[in-house]
């Protein structure tokens, strides 16, 4: 698969489309996301606070990308999006939500994830910090 995303159908890739008709392969455009949003929370796990900050930021990212992603797809558009950015759209709003509801929780400071037991010679035991 090219790294610019764009396949000529029919003769690289089996589709419904014509042969020879140039589609963008939004898959491609996902995984780079949910790979970008992945490498962003390890590089920025230790720095979390609170329990739960690690999710509702992954899901405000991923919902994010998908937004933008979809822009590139060729589909039903309601109200000028696609269903899967109304979708995206309410992801992100609520993973707002739950980022302003989880700041304003007490807790410890410095829950970070701890991802030690993933790596040789590592605990067992795993969680957040305490």
């Amino acid at each position: 698969m090219p790294m610019s995303g764009v396949v000529d159908v029919g003769r690289t890739v089996g589709s419904p489309c014509p042969v020879g008709e140039v589609v963008r392969l939004t898959a491609a455009h996902d995984l780079i996301v949910a790979l970008a949003a992945f490498g962003i929370l390890i590089a920025w796990r230790s720095r979390t606070r609170w329990e739960g900050q690690v999710t509702w930021t992954l899901t405000a990212l991923y919902g994010a990308g998908r937004f933008g992603s979809d822009f590139l797809r060729e589909d039903t558009r309601r109200g000028g999006l696609t269903a899967s950015q109304w979708a995206a759209l309410i992801l992100v709003l609520v993973a707002i939500g739950g980022l302003v509801r989880g700041r304003r929780r007490k807790e410890p400071e410095n829950v970070g994830l701890d991802l030690r037991h993933l790596s040789a010679g590592g605990s067992s035991e795993g969680g957040p910090r305490r």
